[in-house]
């Protein structure tokens, strides 16, 4: 394997380079906004589906008549 980097010039300044090139720059702004946003969304409807499964299986108990008068 000749196109390694020779082990005896490597050090931590050289390791933390390598690492900033293999990581740095893989995606553009706009998708990682894009993804951050597409994961609140997702994360904001399982909380709404959930607070709509809690609401309903209180309801489900409930009683009609005692419900309607709340409404009103």
């Amino acid at each position: 394997m000749a196109d390694k980097f020779p082990e005896e010039l490597r050090n931590f300044e050289t390791r933390l380079l390598f690492l900033h090139e293999l990581f740095s720059n893989l995606f553009s702004q706009t998708d990682i906004m894009a993804h951050c946003v597409e994961h609140k969304l997702g994360r904001s409807f399982l909380a709404y589906s959930e607070e709509l499964r809690r609401s309903t299986l209180y309801l489900n108990n409930e009683d009609p008549l005692k419900i309607l008068k709340k409404i009103k």
